[in-house]
């Protein structure tokens, strides 16, 4: 579609909008986030029709911005600058952001007080907007809203203080975190958990879940360090613990290390470790933005278990 009329407009915002929510209920079903902007407020879009640096002459750039708007409903201004930003210097700037600047500067459009997740650009042909580019335009502003939170939360959540575990008597006592950080007597561990343990207790259950299967895979790591210091060459373990793990571990070089260096390692400590595995990568890889309460409860517990059933063997 074109956006010369005032029905291309109104069906171009509809269209935007629809995309923008099928997008952020894929990310974050439960709606608990409240981290979309277009979610409870409206917004006024700009559609800013530029001159294309690649010389194709039905090629457009499109520059296209949010803010939130000053009235009841949400609003577009569609403005067709080809023919003002043809020329040398707006071609060979290099930064889409550097681009708006120049629109600024030349005074092409007013300074904007903008939506840093909603900016983005496209190229255009004909100046017609298809299903997809409007697609593309409403996804990416979903997914940089989304990600932009979640470098914040991680950002906050990196402890810059004394660790503060022991006043969590609700971990004290359930889970005795304070017992096993001082066994293992390992800096980046305690903090690792701590991080982990903050986004618990502020509900940010995506940002625990994640961060608890990296607690996890360390705490593993701990216990192959530890069966490698004592390791003697033998006909059942010819080869060095650490040797055997390798870089870059997956879930079968834990399992199949652990299971040929440690004294005791049953089929049931095999089969929840890889439950333990099955559930972290099911947050990192297959969950849509955020995972309840019972997964970090089951993670947490997990940590606990092998804590308990195997690093406890490795020293």
């Amino acid at each position: 579609m074109e956006l010369s009329t005032k029905n291309e407009k109104k069906e171009f915002l509809q269209l935007l909008k629809n995309k923008y929510d099928e997008r952020t209920n894929y990310i974050d079903p439960t709606n608990r986030q409240n981290i979309f902007s277009w979610k409870n407020k409206k917004l006024h879009f700009y559609i800013l029709l530029t001159h294309s640096p690649y010389y194709e002459i039905t090629q457009s750039l499109v520059l296209t911005f949010a803010t939130f708007s000053s009235s009841t409903e949400d609003k577009i201004t569609y403005k067709d600058l080809i023919s003002s930003t043809c020329n040398y210097e707006y071609d060979h700037i290099k930064q889409p952001l550097n681009r708006l600047e120049y629109l600024i500067e030349n005074k092409l459009i007013q300074k904007p007080k903008f939506i840093q997740s909603s900016f983005n650009y496209q190229f255009v042909s004909n100046k017609k907007f298809t299903n997809s580019t409007i697609t593309e335009i409403a996804n990416k502003f979903a997914d940089n809203e989304y990600e932009n939170t979640s470098k914040e939360l991680q950002k906050n959540l990196i402890s810059t203080t004394q660790l503060e575990i022991i006043e969590s008597k609700y971990f004290t006592d359930r889970y005795h975190f304070n017992d096993i950080k001082k066994n293992l007597n390992d800096t980046q561990f305690s903090y690792e958990l701590e991080d982990c343990l903050k986004a618990y207790n502020e509900g940010m259950w995506f940002v625990c879940s994640t961060g608890i299967g990296s607690v996890i895979e360390h705490l593993l790591y701990l216990t192959i360090k530890n069966l490698d210091k004592k390791w003697k060459p033998s006909k059942g373990i010819p080869q060095r613990p650490l040797r055997q793990l390798g870089k870059g571990p997956t879930k079968s070089n834990y399992i199949n290390t652990l299971s040929n260096c440690l004294p005791r390692f049953d089929d049931r400590q095999k089969s929840q470790l890889e439950a333990m595995f099955l559930l972290r990568n099911s947050v990192d890889h297959f969950n849509s933005g955020y995972s309840n309460q019972g997964f970090c409860d089951t993670l947490l517990q997990g940590i606990v278990d092998i804590y308990n059933g195997v690093y406890l063997q490795s020293i």
